[in-house]
């Protein structure tokens, strides 16, 4: 306690007193260890690769039929419905794939969009 009252963290740690104050500099300085150490690395998201026709078919989605459908896609990881990132996408016959990652463990995820019966 007293190296971190020396450095200038914590307030200072007179008694037996078993929490102190912390100081910006060392909120800004526990902040920037915690992310160093313990929080997940950010990916840059690349832009979605989409076939032509998977873009077509994709576009005739409605937009807000499309947010449900990427905000629950099943991931066997986390075993529940999560949130994907949008990868890739493409058509097979005429139901549409998207290749994704899911958004809570990184893990590989798709959702297969079929035609609507007419």
């Amino acid at each position: 306690m007293n190296r971190l009252h020396d450095k200038g963290y914590i307030s200072n740690p007179v008694g037996k007193t078993k929490s102190v104050g912390m100081t910006e500099e060392g909120f800004l300085k526990a902040k920037e260890l915690f992310e160093r150490h313990f929080a997940k690395e950010l990916k840059t998201v690349p832009f979605p690769k989409l076939t032509v026709a998977a873009k077509k078919r994709w576009g005739q989605v409605p937009e807000r039929l499309r947010k449900d459908i990427m905000d629950r896609v099943w991931c066997t990881r986390c075993l529940a419905g999560t949130p994907m990132q949008l990868r890739e996408g493409e058509m097979s016959g005429r139901s549409l794939v998207l290749h994704g990652t899911c958004k809570k463990c990184g893990s590989e995820t798709s959702r297969v969009i079929e035609p609507k019966e007419e």
